[in-house]
């Protein structure tokens, strides 16, 4: 029997296996690494559109940018007038029927307790007290030449633009300034001389509101100074509050205040805004009902500094603004804060948001998006012409309204 031949297989040595065990693992790395490379998750994709950049556009439209007048005012007050029941009285509330007394106006007032008060006027006869018997004006109405205000222990006070105001009682004959003064209220020729025609206007008056004139009708009759409240004419006072019928008048119950003159609007320009507050010039007045007036700037002072008084007024220029129409009564009332702004409003212009405006050493410039959206914007050159609210007003060619112009990035 042959003997079978044995074929020894050489046996790798252990170093050996360590190296194709090395070799092996490269192999498969490097083809995980590609096959990463070739083939891409959705979230590292997500990650790459968020790294690239965003080209944001915003269109160039037509619009009003204005850099005028805008100011924040506050209401001031005007001059009162107190009307007692008993005279009148400028702010303080003193009498004015008393002759003498500081402050005071010529001229007569209904006295409680006697026939006539002070300068002739008429009044509560008997120790009796002043009631108010009827009431003519309201709150909020302007006293108007020939009204009739109220009747106090049923006797009148009668509205009339006098001048110069009445300081006596005038009878037939009578003559003197306050006697043309009254005349010309009343309408007819001024002679100065109290004669037939100035008796029977007065009697009209009265008569309109179902009144007798002191003395009565006949021969007899005068014209009260304490029945006459002397006003301005142009413009006529505004009732701020009127007592109400049976109201007793007496101290610290006046029968009527009267707003004299038109408040006016007051606010502080700052050294930057001064350039667009100009005397003369017309403004719109915003209140906070929406009530929209005109006014026009009346005064522009020098710089003052800080108000020890009024934190709220900070150092500037003080301006003062006028109403053109007088307000109603409860419109603006004192203390109210309005905006003040031009009355004139710029024409639209072309405009970009102020993000989109770049600049290097040529000048001022946007970027204008391709119209297909596959190409880069183009430069177009701008001029600036004003700048408000987050937009520029410009002046460029080659860019109209409806155009895109890169704001981001």
């Amino acid at each position: 029997m042959n003997e079978l031949s044995v074929v020894r297989i050489p046996i790798v040595s252990r170093v050996g296996r360590i190296w194709v065990f090395v070799a092996v693992c490269v192999v498969l790395v490097g083809v995980g690494f590609g096959a990463g490379w070739v083939v891409r998750s959705p979230q590292s994709g997500a990650v790459t559109a968020v790294r690239a950049a965003v080209v944001v556009y915003a269109t160039a439209e037509m619009r009003t940018v204005s850099v005028g007048l805008r100011a924040q005012g506050v209401v001031s007050d005007s001059e009162k007038l107190t009307v007692l029941g008993t005279g009148v009285t400028m702010g303080s509330g003193v009498d004015a029927s008393k002759p003498g007394v500081e402050g005071s106006k010529p001229g007569g007032g209904q006295e409680p307790g006697g026939e006539k008060g002070p300068g002739g006027g008429a009044g509560v006869s008997g120790g009796g007290r002043a009631v108010v018997t009827r009431v003519g004006l309201g709150v909020g109405d302007a006293a108007v030449n020939g009204e009739l205000l109220a009747t106090v222990s049923d006797r009148p006070f009668f509205v009339l633009g006098m001048r110069i105001p009445p300081f006596r009682d005038l009878r037939r004959g009578d003559q003197g300034s306050d006697v043309k003064s009254l005349q010309v209220a009343l309408g007819v020729s001024e002679t100065g001389v109290v004669d037939s025609a100035t008796l029977r206007a007065v009697q009209k008056l009265y008569a309109r509101y179902g009144l007798v004139p002191p003395g009565g009708v006949g021969a007899g009759m005068y014209i009260a100074a304490g029945e006459i409240l002397p006003v301005s004419v142009t413009p006529p006072p505004v009732v701020e509050s009127v007592a109400g019928v049976g109201d007793v008048l007496g101290a610290g119950r006046p029968l009527a205040i009267l707003r004299v003159g038109v408040p006016t609007i007051r606010f502080r320009a700052t050294v930057a805004s001064l350039s667009t507050v100009k005397q003369g010039a017309l403004v719109k007045i915003s209140g906070l009902k929406g009530r929209v007036v005109e006014g026009s700037v009346t005064s522009v002072s020098g710089f003052r500094g800080a108000d020890s008084q009024q934190a709220s007024l900070q150092p500037g220029y003080e301006v003062v603004v006028s109403f053109t129409e007088p307000p109603a009564a409860d419109e603006f009332p004192t203390g109210q804060s309005v905006t003040v702004t031009d009355a004139a409003t710029p024409p639209p212009s072309l405009a970009v948001p102020q993000v989109a405006i770049k600049q290097d050493a040529s000048g001022p410039y946007v970027l204008k998006a391709p119209k297909d959206d596959s190409g880069h914007p183009g430069r177009v050159s701008v001029t600036v012409l004003a700048q408000s609210d987050g937009w520029v007003a410009i002046a460029a060619e080659g860019l109209v309204a409806g155009d895109r112009v890169q704001v981001q990035p």
